[in-house]
């Protein structure tokens, strides 16, 4: 075919396509794509996370404050560890106020077993050392329970209308004798207290307990009572022994006591 010249094809000549890809970039994404392996039957492609945009300066939220006012309004990191740290200090200080003055009021209790048939006697004894005051309770409902407070006994040097504790003959009640001579062999009775019924009985109002129900009897009634539960009986604790400092409590040791305390009268 003389005269005829075939047009050749230049090999370095990128062919373009209408829409304007390359055939080498066609090329390369077919190849890529035979490459990457197909997901398995039922499982799904991970949708492709989007990093969140830059927040703008002045961006506001939906409810209109501004994310710069809004991270102002947050503490430090550091406040916080020191928080807890001065809170720790305040309840340290705290407690060792408490143990402080428990100290210095120097609770204890001391147990006498009382007799065959007889129970016994707790002296809860507290207060500075110039105005001692001993409180006497029985364990009805044992250990586990609450104590069942009986009487107060004031245990100041100038007061000296109580010489001794007793628990009577039979073994039903608990007494306090004066400390003056007795009459005959028979004490000056002052209060009793009779365990079956919880009742007790004083010579005067003022011995009563604050908040609780007493009854008031003159000597001579308090004496005929006395008489019927056939009279004196093992001593539980003589005015000189009331009030005295043996092992202290802590605070926690003395909370089963201090609730069972009438409250103070305001």
């Amino acid at each position: 075919m003389a005269g005829i010249q075939k047009k050749l094809r230049n090999p370095n000549k990128i062919r373009r396509f209408p829409w304007g890809m390359s055939e080498d970039r066609r090329h390369f994404r077919s190849m890529a794509r035979r490459r990457s392996p197909a997901p398995h039957a039922g499982e799904q492609c991970a949708p492709v996370s989007r990093l969140p945009a830059r927040t703008k300066r002045g961006a506001k939220r939906p409810d209109g404050e501004s994310l710069e006012e809004e991270l102002d309004t947050l503490p430090p990191p550091a406040l916080l560890p020191r928080l807890v740290f001065f809170l720790l200090l305040g309840l340290l200080a705290a407690l060792l106020a408490i143990e402080v003055r428990n100290g210095l009021r120097h609770p204890g209790v001391r147990r006498v077993p009382g007799p065959k048939g007889a129970p016994a006697l707790t002296f809860y004894e507290k207060g500075y050392a110039s105005a001692r005051e001993a409180w006497l309770f029985d364990e009805p409902k044992g250990t586990r329970g609450p104590p069942r407070l009986i009487q107060r006994i004031d245990c100041r040097p100038q007061m000296t209308d109580i010489g001794e504790i007793r628990w009577t003959t039979d073994g039903q009640a608990v007494y306090a004798a004066g400390r003056t001579a007795q009459s005959r062999g028979v004490p000056v009775v002052r209060w009793l207290f009779e365990f079956s019924n919880g009742r007790l009985y004083v010579s005067r109002p003022e011995l009563g307990l604050p908040g609780r129900t007493v009854f008031v009897e003159d000597p001579a009634a308090l004496t005929a009572r006395w008489h019927q539960h056939k009279g004196a009986g093992p001593l539980a604790a003589a005015w000189y022994d009331l009030g005295a400092l043996g092992p202290g409590l802590f605070s926690w040791q003395a909370t089963r006591w201090e609730k069972a305390l009438p409250d103070s009268p305001e």
